[in-house]
């Protein structure tokens, strides 16, 4: 479906909005009647500290919206942002510092291949929060926090109390991108893993999460870790991983996982390991720490590759598995 408007009144709508955002912060109003071109106007001469609130409808991407500027607030509440063609594109993509994404329901898109693209919302940067979004149905990743782009380093973000599911690819996706906080989301039926923390992605915290049949496709692990250390895993419930991916892999085929602490999760009814702590050629998990996890109904609880040492297991509880295997 494609809504057709009267030029003159979205140049009005475009020029109103140009006029309201001049040298100070401004709240600003759009909605599923603008053209989508004129709303990327009004975000991008909006000043810091500025409100862009979307009003509740539907409005159709045949592009992404991108963000600049640092310290703008895009709330969303009510809000579907569609995509419709068939490029390859990412709804949102952050190129800034302290913003703030809340609200949105995003869904559609297309993406050939293992890209970011096609996917819902993306960030580089610092600083950022993206919460109480729905993000589903997308061809890429649901959300992307990773990379460096025109030397903006990605770190310090927040994805909390949002709903992903059913995305082609992973859920929620960290790659060199560290000091993270992932908590109080629903992560569901994506492609491959629910949430990863991989290459350069460091003291991260994941918590309190609720990750149930990601996988379909294959992929690590509901939670997948590669090249990663000093991250926290902890109070998520971790269930029904398909494609013998298993709860929590430690994959190790970029470089170490090391020093990881994995507490407290709830780890049950996976089609894998309830964590697995692989070797892959020269690259090992060491040091790392899992206590008072709760393991039932896995193919093993916890699988330790031979060169796997050093690690740190105490006080998890290990209940009835599907297969025997040697368990820690």
């Amino acid at each position: 479906m494609k809504i057709t408007k009267n030029k003159t009144t979205s140049l009005l709508s475009a020029l109103s909005l140009a006029l309201t955002v001049n040298a100070y912060a401004a709240d600003i109003v759009v909605d599923p009647t603008m053209e989508i071109v004129n709303i990327q106007t009004a975000i991008n001469n909006a000043e810091s500290g500025s409100t862009i609130k979307f009003n509740p409808g539907i409005y159709y991407l045949s592009s992404g919206f991108v963000i600049k500027k640092d310290n703008l607030q895009l709330l969303g509440e009510g809000a579907i942002l569609r995509k419709v063609s068939g490029d390859n594109y990412t709804a949102i993509v952050v190129q800034s510092n302290y913003n703030v994404i809340s609200g949105f329901t995003i869904n559609g898109g297309k993406s050939e291949g293992k890209t970011i693209q096609g996917g819902g919302i993306f960030v580089y940067g610092s600083h950022n929060v993206i919460s109480n979004v729905r993000v589903h149905n997308n061809t890429g990743h649901g959300i992307g926090l990773g990379g460096h782009i025109d030397d903006l380093p990605c770190g310090s973000n927040k994805v909390v109390n949002s709903r992903i599911f059913n995305n082609h690819m992973i859920g929620i996706s960290e790659y060199n991108c560290s000091n993270n906080i992932i908590t109080g989301n629903h992560v569901n039926d994506n492609g491959l893993e629910g949430i990863t923390i991989d290459v350069g992605s460091h003291r991260n915290i994941v918590s309190d999460n609720r990750l149930h049949a990601n996988c379909q496709r294959g992929g690590a692990g509901g939670i997948g870790i590669d090249q990663a250390e000093f991250n926290i895993i902890q109070g998520n419930i971790i269930t029904a991983s398909q494609k013998k991916c298993g709860g929590i892999k430690m994959n190790n085929r970029v470089g170490h996982s090391r020093y990881n602490v994995v507490n407290s999760n709830v780890i049950l009814n996976n089609d894998g390991p309830g964590v697995w702590l692989s070797t892959y050629g020269e690259y090992r998990s060491n040091h790392n720490t899992l206590t008072g996890n709760v393991f039932s109904q896995n193919t093993i609880s916890i699988k330790m590759d031979e060169l796997s040492t050093n690690n740190v297991t105490v006080g998890n509880v290990i209940k009835q598995e599907v297969s025997e295997g040697e368990s820690l």
